[in-house]
């Protein structure tokens, strides 16, 4: 596999450089291999955060991954997220221009003083909320802490979020170094990032704003030894009125198995709340929106990206393939207008345009890594679609497909026999199902001529 990117030494960024446009004014932050961030100036004189990605040179295989999932960050919008202005690349190595990160963090208001527990609960609701957005999207923050959590005012963001789904070096990291204390055991094990790692460091976060310190002491290998093997802390052994309903939660969150743990964020905090006896507001206590979460659905609030779509609707019908003769809910909470299902059938053709040479490539590759290559185009295709798509339900089927054959090119790059034929049979599920849904789309479009 050959690199894309320079060597390391050749990349460094300084005060004064310029980054596709954006002037470089104050270096923040510049990690080995992982990312530089700093703030800059933008072409119309905005003042940005630029996170930039690898430091080291990158197969060409990550990039439509990467893509990919840089388009799902920048089109998340809530409340807790920090704004991204736009996605690009740099000497070959992608970024993100982001609103200006505020200066505080979570950390400068922690201490060895605890907080209560309302004051907790209410700063990090939005942000449990945020991410199970994220979740529901396919993203999974890579550095979950203190630090990652800018503070303004009474208001907590999460930073650049991070762009999972792949070994570390594909993802952008957040700000400051990644610490030991609120780390999940998976990762310690090298194993992926998943939503329950999340959950993971949000409860070892819960456990050190309300009892002032961290789950495990002592130097970090101390620490990484307690997420691995000792049992969760039990912080009514400390703080007596926290009582044993909050221990339970605690050890709920921060289980050593991520099946184990709450199934999303929001679950979390209401869990929490319950054991301390703390009223959220509405739209936290009720879990609205976190079965979305659970199922890995299309969140509403998702900002679409404009896509061109030019290849007829005949196309779009050959791809389908088969004969539907009912019309499956179509809209799904989409707009109800004549253009967004002729728009869908449009992106539906192109897909077709891109993915039947794609599949015969995929069916005669004779190496792993061209195997993983093919399937990662695939996906990158289906995230095209996932993008552009008008119907909610459309999109959510073709994200799960997008998904589907990323584990189908990781399973080919393991060399794992057994494992690409499970990712092979998710594969074909999925086109499956995208196709009903396809087939509906089509239908409607049809009727409306």
């Amino acid at each position: 596999m050959r690199p894309v990117a320079r060597s390391p030494q050749a990349l460094a960024i300084e005060e004064g450089d310029v980054v596709d446009g954006y002037l470089v004014q104050v270096v923040m932050a510049a990690r080995s291999d992982l990312e530089w961030i700093g703030e800059a100036i933008g072409p119309n004189g905005e003042g940005v955060t630029l996170v930039v990605a690898w430091r080291r040179p990158v197969d060409r295989h990550a990039w439509p991954r990467f893509r990919r999932l840089a388009r799902t960050r920048a089109a998340l919008e809530h409340e807790a997220l920090v704004p991204v202005r736009a996605v690009g690349e740099h000497s070959g190595r992608p970024y993100l221009a982001m609103d200006r990160y505020p200066e505080a963090t979570f950390e400068d208001l922690l201490g060895s003083a605890p907080l209560p527990p309302r004051q907790v609960l209410t700063l990090l609701a939005p942000v449990c909320d945020a991410l199970d957005l994220a979740h529901a999207n396919g993203l999974v923050h890579q550095s979950l802490s203190d630090t990652s959590l800018r503070m303004e005012g009474d208001s907590l963001f999460l930073d650049g979020f991070g762009l999972p789904g792949g070994p570390r070096e594909l993802s952008f990291q957040s700000v400051g170094v990644h610490e030991v204390r609120y780390c999940p055991p998976e990762e310690l094990r090298g194993e992926p990032l998943e939503p329950a790692s999340n959950v993971y460091s949000l409860t070892s976060l819960f456990v050190h704003a309300i009892t002032g310190t961290t789950p495990y002491q002592g130097p970090p290998a101390a620490q990484a030894y307690g997420h691995l093997v000792e049992p969760p802390p039990r912080p009514s052994a400390h703080m007596r009125p926290l009582g044993s309903a909050f221990d339970d939660v605690v050890a709920h969150g921060m289980a050593k198995e991520p099946g184990e743990r709450p199934a999303s964020a929001g679950e979390l905090l209401r869990e929490a709340a319950a054991a301390l006896g703390v009223e959220l507001p509405k739209r936290h206590a009720s879990g609205a929106g976190q079965e979305n979460a659970r199922h890995g659905s299309v969140a509403v609030r998702i900002r679409r990206v404009p896509g061109p779509a030019v290849v007829a609707l005949a196309m779009a019908a050959a791809f389908v393939g088969v004969a539907v003769g009912a019309v499956l809910d179509p809209f799904d909470g989409s707009r109800a207008s004549a253009a967004g299902p002729s728009a869908d059938a449009r992106a539906l053709g192109r897909l077709d345009d891109q993915r039947v040479p794609l599949r015969a490539t995929l069916a005669g590759s004779e190496t792993p890594q061209q195997q993983a290559a093919a399937a990662a185009e695939l996906a990158d295709a289906y995230g095209r679609l996932a993008d552009v798509a008008e119907s909610p339900r459309l999109a959510s089927a073709a994200q799960a497909a997008e998904r589907a054959y990323e584990d189908l090119g990781a399973a080919a790059g393991a060399g794992s026999a057994e494992q690409f034929a499970a990712a092979s049979d998710d594969v074909t599920r999925e086109d499956a199902r995208l196709a009903s849904i396809a087939a509906a789309r089509v239908n409607l479009q049809d009727e409306r001529k």
